[in-house]
């Protein structure tokens, strides 16, 4: 009996840390990839900045800048050109 209570006892622990590490990336994996789809459906990019601004950070300076700029690209192919690169605006005034 206690083999058996040992046993159970270790799948729970192995299930119980498998959600922490499940958690600690799909959470943010799923923060960075939500960034195109609320920008699509808000609209509004300044309603974004206070809830994004980390994603901005992680896009400008990370090896993730490439990746992330070519996944925005499909979101919003005004804003970010096929390269990831994200197209900023520029006065009417300046050529």
């Amino acid at each position: 009996m206690d083999e058996s209570t040992e046993i159970k006892s270790e799948g729970r622990k192995t299930r119980g840390f498998l959600l922490v590490v499940w958690l600690l990336v799909m959470v943010p994996a799923f923060y960075l990839l939500s960034f195109g789809p609320m920008w699509k459906v808000t609209g509004n990019e300044n309603v974004l900045v206070e809830a994004y601004g980390p994603w901005w950070r992680i896009y400008f300076h990370t090896p993730l800048h490439k990746p992330l700029g070519i996944y925005m690209h499909l979101w919003l192919p005004t804003k970010f050109d096929g390269k990831g690169e994200f197209y900023m605006r520029r006065s009417r005034g300046r050529r």
